[in-house]
């Protein structure tokens, strides 16, 4: 990087004690006359702050993020100067933001006190910290631990809050999946009901046959053949006036003199004792 000495050397560093806005025109205007390209630009304006500034932008995880991602926050970090009325009006009424990382809300805070009020005092920092994080359930974790320093407090809070998110983010998955699961059975029901239901409209339901004499159409106890007469071939066969058509013939004996004989034989099983 041939721009390297001469950028650093063409504009005097950023230190923190002025707006970082028109400190950045005149870093711009020298990156311009340089012809330092798009992809060099963050490189070469971590290379003209100052090594607190730099360690503040590496720490707050900004080594991987854009140049304009940096610029915004070196932007938001140190704009325009308040005085120190101003400077205690904004620390006594600093909350974190939606969507703001907790250790720059950390760091305004921290920002603010000392042009509020010049000294360091920890436990008036940390009662701040605590009371203006927005999340509640992390708010009442740090209240009921203890903290000597600052910087503790602000690391604990960044270690609960990213075990927090990580617990959320397997929750999630863990509902995808279940959700999932859920979708795919209800599927599986529905098929198997409308296949049960094909089955019972396609199947053939058998007749009732009557255990006591063969025929259709009732049960052996509504059966006029009697509960006690088995099922047969014979008994299955067309009945007149409730008696078998097989009977044998009628046969009514008499006698001739000495001599018994047949008076009179029948074929009609109808003729006959009733």
């Amino acid at each position: 990087m041939a721009w390297q000495q001469k950028i650093t050397k063409s504009i005097i560093p950023f230190n923190g004690r002025e707006d970082f806005v028109p400190w950045h025109k005149r870093f711009a205007f020298v990156a311009g006359k340089m012809e330092i390209k798009a992809d060099e630009l963050k490189d070469a304006l971590l290379a003209c702050l100052d090594a607190s500034i730099t360690s503040l932008v590496l720490d707050m995880h900004f080594a991987d993020k854009s140049y304009s991602d940096v610029v915004k926050f070196l932007s938001a970090t140190y704009g325009k100067k308040v005085n120190k009325t101003q400077a205690r009006h904004g620390f006594l009424e600093r909350k974190q933001c939606e969507g703001e990382e907790i250790r720059h809300f950390a760091i305004e805070l921290v920002k603010l006190y000392e042009r509020g009020y010049g000294d360091m005092n920890e436990e008036i920092l940390i009662t701040r910290f605590i009371s203006g994080l927005i999340d509640v359930p992390l708010k009442k974790e740090l209240i009921n631990k203890s903290f000597n320093e600052f910087w503790c407090c602000v690391e604990e809070a960044e270690s609960i809050s990213s075990d927090d998110k990580m617990f959320a983010s397997k929750h999630d998955v863990c509902l995808a999946l279940k959700s999932s699961k859920d979708a795919e059975i209800a599927e599986l029901k529905s098929a198997v009901e409308k296949l049960t239901d094909q089955v019972r409209r396609l199947s053939v339901q058998r007749p009732i046959i009557c255990y006591n004499c063969g025929r259709p159409g009732h049960t052996s106890r509504e059966c006029r053949a009697g509960p006690t007469r088995a099922y047969s071939q014979s008994s299955a066969q067309p009945r007149i006036y409730g008696r078998a058509n097989q009977r044998k013939p009628l046969i009514v004996k008499g006698k001739v003199g000495d001599r018994n004989v047949d008076a009179l034989k029948t074929e009609r099983p109808d003729i006959g004792s009733p």
